[in-house]
């Protein structure tokens, strides 16, 4: 794993609305490709692409997000 994730309160108020299996597909795969780096189990369908494309997007914009802006209260202490 490269990066820190985060899973925002709005990512997770998000999952809430979905089926479990929907929860499972979209937490499997996220971890496949982005902490394990391993091929993913299941192939996904174009609609669950789609989905998922959304949620890893919004997923790595607030790692990025919380990530800078640890980085900048470490360098004010510094």
């Amino acid at each position: 794993m490269e990066q820190t994730i985060v899973i925002s309160t709005t990512v997770m108020n998000r999952l809430c609305n979905l089926s479990s299996d929907e929860k499972k597909m979209l937490l499997d795969t996220l971890l496949c490709d982005e902490v394990l780096k391993i091929d993913r189990p299941a192939q996904l369908t174009p609609g669950q692409e789609l989905i998922y494309f959304m949620f890893r997007d919004r997923v790595m914009r607030d790692s990025y997000r919380y990530t800078m802006h640890d980085s900048a209260q470490h360098s004010m202490v510094s």
